[in-house]
């Protein structure tokens, strides 16, 4: 399985429309076949921060997810919104204890 976090810090002023965009990819994403979780978190502490946490049954799954209509569209739309971003991918098997809370939270 694969681990996905990825931290995308908005640009002054830009915070609310950057969450507004991100929250429409929750049930698009969640309905894709090789997803396993998504969620989408505020840094405690930050006022311009987002944190998704994503969980895909493989590399494969996340590659076909970047492909797809609605994150091609939240990349164009949130782009001039983001002042930094960074990415993790994690290779993980399904005992780890992230794996079952982010499963467990959707059943």
């Amino acid at each position: 399985m694969l681990l996905v976090v990825a931290v995308l810090n908005a640009n002054p002023g830009q915070f609310e429309e950057l969450r507004k965009l991100a929250s429409g990819l929750v049930d698009a994403t969640l309905a894709e076949p090789g997803c396993r979780g998504y969620r989408i978190l505020t840094e405690a502490g930050q006022s311009n921060c987002l944190v998704f946490v994503e969980l895909f049954v493989s590399s494969e799954a996340h590659s076909t997810h970047g492909g797809l209509e609605h994150v091609i569209r939240w990349r164009a739309e949130s782009a001039p919104l983001i002042e930094s971003r960074k990415l993790a991918r994690c290779e993980v098997d399904a005992t780890h204890p992230l794996v079952r809370l982010l499963i467990q939270e959707d059943a």
